[in-house]
């Protein structure tokens, strides 16, 4: 089924079950959101009947309950995979044609600044595909396939952090190794002390 902007743009639901096979579009750019589960949530609103964005309330897919959540999508479709199951992420899946640039914005009550970004697991460069600005995350992706996308909000890694150098693991075993052995060493001569006292 799919859901257009209504001239009053903005149905209400309370709280009912939505199914996966609902799609919501946004005129404007002719673009498609779906979700990957059934969500559950007591409103949902366009931004205007000639719709560029779509605001969901207090809604509930896998994980989290959303305040609000709010998408947009240009020149792509977009499938939300995980709402916020793991920890402070985001999952979803944009599709377009080859060498097209879309444009995905993304506001998310209640989550704080958005860290880090993931598309199909390379950490992406804020300055150049993303950035993140009163509370909206703003993706620019040019398309060679379906891409899969994870926005990490508030803590710094999630799912890929990076590799830890082997001199660093070496040097904490040696000084907590060290720790251990000053550790018995002063307990020895505590000891030790105490049996030569008369």
């Amino acid at each position: 089924m799919l859901l257009g902007a209504s001239p009053s743009a903005i149905a209400t639901s309370n709280n009912l079950k939505w199914s996966p096979d609902v799609q919501f579009k946004l005129p404007a750019y002719n673009t498609i959101i779906t979700f990957d589960d059934w969500i559950y949530m007591d409103s949902f609103e366009w931004d205007d009947s000639n719709a560029t964005q779509v605001t969901f309330n207090n809604i509930t897919m896998d994980g989290d309950t959303l305040s609000t959540w709010s998408v947009s999508v240009e020149n792509a479709n977009l499938t939300v995979l995980h709402l916020f199951k793991f920890a402070n992420k985001l999952d979803f899946r944009i599709v377009a044609p080859n060498e097209t640039t879309s444009i995905t914005k993304v506001s998310t009550a209640g989550k704080g600044e958005a860290v880090d970004i993931f598309a199909n697991g390379t950490r992406q460069n804020e300055t150049s595909t993303w950035a993140y600005a009163l509370g909206i995350v703003t993706l620019n992706m040019t398309h060679l396939s379906a891409t899969s996308l994870e926005v990490c909000y508030n803590v710094e890694i999630f799912l890929h952090p990076p590799a830890i150098s082997p001199t660093v693991v070496i040097g904490v075993g040696v000084i907590v190794a060290g720790g251990v052995i000053l550790a018995y060493v002063y307990r020895r001569k505590k000891k030790q002390r105490v049996v030569r006292t008369p």
